[in-house]
């Protein structure tokens, strides 16, 4: 699951993952289980069964989220190197060995228990022109 995304550089891309009626943070944009990747709009989800949840308490970035076994989301980027800020946590629910990918190697398994919600960054380097985040459920618990 997925709440955030924040690439930073010239041209940062700030991403709200919810639903289609939750708040938006203000300032990013939203990004629902039906934003598919198109080269016009630039970002989306290019792969996997997603769905979302808004839990009505919280921040407008915390209180909903994107959550999938498996799926990748990616934005279109000039060739660089980038902090990304992956924002994940669940108001109502723990989540555990949420496999975190950044152009195609494993940056991290995270957990997070209810009502917790974790924000890193990593530093990446894309040469083809789009940056992926590919989310994938690596057992536990949850299946998401």
């Amino acid at each position: 699951m997925i709440n955030g995304l924040t690439v930073s550089r010239t041209g940062a891309f700030k991403g709200d993952f919810g639903t289609g009626s939750s708040p938006v943070e203000a300032g990013w944009v939203r990004i629902t289980p039906s934003t598919r990747y198109s080269a016009s709009l630039g970002y989306g989800w290019v792969s996997g069964t997603v769905d979302a949840r808004d839990r009505a308490t919280g921040t407008a970035l915390r209180r909903d989220f994107n959550f999938t076994a498996l799926g990748t989301f990616a934005v279109k980027v000039p060739n660089g190197t980038y902090d990304v800020t992956v924002t994940l946590g669940d108001a109502a629910g723990a989540h555990d060995q949420m496999g975190v990918y950044l152009e195609g190697a494993r940056a991290d398994t995270a957990s997070t228990g209810k009502n917790q919600f974790s924000a890193k960054t990593y530093r990446v380097t894309v040469a083809d022109g789009q940056l992926t985040v590919r989310l994938d459920d690596l057992g536990g618990a949850d299946g998401t």
